[in-house]
């Protein structure tokens, strides 16, 4: 009878203790960082943070959500390309084939492939920028000029 009012007694304590799975997540905050993740297809529906502020109309809000969807599927396939160039790179320095101009060639066809990136981002940003109005064109720019040269938003 001790024994069950013992448990009895303890069990609040065993349930509120919850303790981590493996496999669970670290909540947001746990070292003073917020969790890491990548940008899924359905942040395309967020708008950029620098956006945010510049009270764009539903017509300029839907346009850049168009243009930010159409990016991603854009770069989804790029982005696979990379890859597989990058994993042929990693078999062939771990092969008894490698060469330099092998290994040379396919640095270079992911060179070409960042390049590509560069140029659709810089494609996207000029688009998004073309949809605001002069007023607001004035506050990005401000916003960039703030910027320090390695914080990239």
């Amino acid at each position: 009878m001790r024994k069950l009012i013992l448990m009895a007694g303890l069990l609040p304590v065993f349930v509120s203790a919850n303790p981590r799975m493996p496999g669970d997540f670290p909540p947001h905050g746990e070292f003073g960082k917020p969790p890491m993740h990548h940008p899924m297809p359905e942040d395309a529906d967020r708008l950029p943070p620098f956006l945010q502020e510049l009270g764009l109309s539903e017509q300029q809000q839907s346009e850049i959500k168009s243009l930010l969807k159409a990016h991603i599927n854009l770069m989804g396939e790029t982005r696979k390309n990379d890859h597989a160039i990058k994993m042929q790179l990693h078999q062939l320095s771990y092969s008894g084939a490698y060469s330099e101009q092998q290994a040379t060639a396919l640095i270079e066809q992911v060179l070409a492939a960042h390049r590509t990136q560069a140029l659709q981002q810089a494609q996207l940003d000029n688009a998004i920028y073309k949809v605001l109005t002069a007023e607001q064109q004035a506050v990005v720019q401000a916003k960039i000029s703030k910027m320090s040269a390695d914080k990239p938003f």
